[in-house]
């Protein structure tokens, strides 16, 4: 059985996909969090381009 979430994260230009997950896991940790198991994130980053013409 598996469990998907959607979650939008505003990412710094300058981290990458692997980056941000660390930063958000060491914050939850911080807040007192404990580890329970394990996770797998599969992340893909779009942005937004103005389009021509326009």
């Amino acid at each position: 059985m598996g469990v998907t979430v959607l979650q939008q994260f505003p990412v710094q230009e300058n981290r990458s996909g692997p980056q941000t997950i660390d930063f958000l896991t060491k914050r939850i940790v911080a807040l007192g969090a404990v580890q329970a198991g394990q996770f797998l994130v599969d992340c893909e980053s779009y942005t937004s381009v103005a389009q021509l013409g326009e």
